[in-house]
């Protein structure tokens, strides 16, 4: 979504799946897994060739948690347990350390009407 963003701000045009993934040295079929979830909320679009995507909406309208959101709540189950690369551990460690956290604000809260 980053480079997605970034290149929409900055006027450049759309790379496919491949380049980001290889400038971050992420697997291209994660970064492909991650669009096609982010597509279905059409925060992403994908363009003819299907390896390219471009913004959905102005991306002031959404934030970190609604991409956290998304992924959270997407039928597929992206498989980072065992990350490879520096950013893959981020991530993963970025996602533990929010479950942490709903964990701890929820520790003994019940739902009231």
């Amino acid at each position: 979504m980053l480079v997605i963003g970034g290149n929409f701000f900055h006027g450049i045009d759309p790379k496919s799946v491949t380049e980001p993934a290889s400038d971050r040295q992420i697997r291209a079929g994660l970064v492909k897994e991650f669009l096609e979830m982010f597509a279905q909320i059409r925060r992403v679009l994908p363009i003819v060739d299907g390896e390219t995507y471009v913004l959905g909406r102005d991306p002031e309208t959404f934030g970190i948690k609604d991409i956290l959101d998304c992924v959270r709540n997407s039928d597929k189950k992206i498989k980072i347990a065992n990350a490879r690369s520096k950013e893959e551990k981020e991530i993963n460690a970025l996602l533990c350390d929010v479950d942490d956290a709903i964990t701890k604000s929820l520790a003994g809260k019940v739902y009231k009407r």
